[in-house]
């Protein structure tokens, strides 16, 4: 077994990564310099738990489904990670609340 195949090893892989992303998005978005929040790091890594077993059992499905799945709980766990965060911490790293649809 390699060194990814440890569920804590890929977590924290899904995790950076994703922050990683998140940070050159933003700054090609925005301009905005600094990086993204570290507490996204946690809700990226919830892609290898939430996300890989999904992605097993849709895997054979057309491309459509897949990216209505994966938005969808793309859209849940961004949710729920928010609110939780809010009460742990006070705010959450995003904030839509100037957005013209923002729940």
């Amino acid at each position: 077994m390699g060194r990814l195949s440890r569920p804590g090893v890929r977590f924290l892989a899904y995790g950076l990564a994703g922050w990683a992303l998140d940070s050159l998005f933003v700054w090609a978005h925005t301009g905005r310099r600094r990086p993204s929040s570290l507490l996204n790091v946690p809700v990226y890594g919830l892609a290898q738990p939430l996300f890989e077993p999904v992605h097993e059992r849709i895997r054979q499905q057309p491309p459509a489904l897949r990216a209505t799945a994966y938005g969808a709980g793309t859209l849940v766990v961004e949710y729920a990670s928010g609110r939780l965060l809010r009460r742990l911490v006070g705010r959450a790293p995003w904030d839509y609340s100037g957005a013209r649809f923002a729940v």
